[in-house]
């Protein structure tokens, strides 16, 4: 059977992507599996962009949360499929309070 088992984790399923289609493109939608922290990378696969748009009542721990789904110690992953960095696509407003909030956790905490 070379179905892809129905409950199988998004490693998984890109791993069952690459050895069926190869090299290529594929994108990962999913507000809640972004939500609760799930990496979208496998072996040979590491986010290249993120379009995020979760709408002006999210809180910024689940903004940070979804943006941190692009980041990942897989530089080198990046690098050898072509890119430099990951392209954020999404509300400025997300991307700055994403970036901010590292600082703001450690001022709160110290």
């Amino acid at each position: 059977d070379d179905e892809l088992p129905r409950k199988a984790g998004i490693e998984a399923a890109l791993e069952w992507v690459d050895a069926r289609v190869g090299p290529g493109p594929v994108a990962v939608l999913g507000y809640w599996q972004m939500i609760r922290g799930n990496s979208f990378r496998s072996n040979r696969r590491v986010p290249t962009h993120i379009a995020l748009q979760l709408g002006p009542d999210m809180s910024i721990e689940r903004v940070v949360q979804a943006v941190g789904r692009a980041t990942f110690a897989g530089a080198g992953t990046l690098r050898a499929n072509g890119f430099d960095a990951v392209t954020y696509l999404g509300a400025r407003a997300d991307f700055e309070s994403a970036v901010a909030y590292p600082r703001l956790y450690h001022a709160v905490r110290a």
